[in-house]
């Protein structure tokens, strides 16, 4: 926990937020359009998750260093 404080209280924690935002970018620009509505249902949901997942992931360590 120490190590990740370390990390999170650094000037360079705001690469993880850029490259997030890049990573984000890229998950976008690939086509969500299935053979179906139900591929294309999928794929936003997968999508969505995957955003999601990594955003909950970022705060969960900011959380966990501000809490200690």
């Amino acid at each position: 926990l120490r190590k990740l404080r370390i990390l999170v209280e650094s000037e360079h924690w705001d690469v993880v937020h850029i490259l997030f935002e890049e990573i984000v970018k890229k998950w976008n620009a690939v086509p969500v359009k299935g053979e179906t509505e139900w591929e294309t249902l999928w794929n936003v949901a997968t999508r969505e998750a995957k955003v999601e997942g990594v955003k909950e992931f970022i705060n969960s360590c900011e959380e966990l260093t501000h809490n200690d």
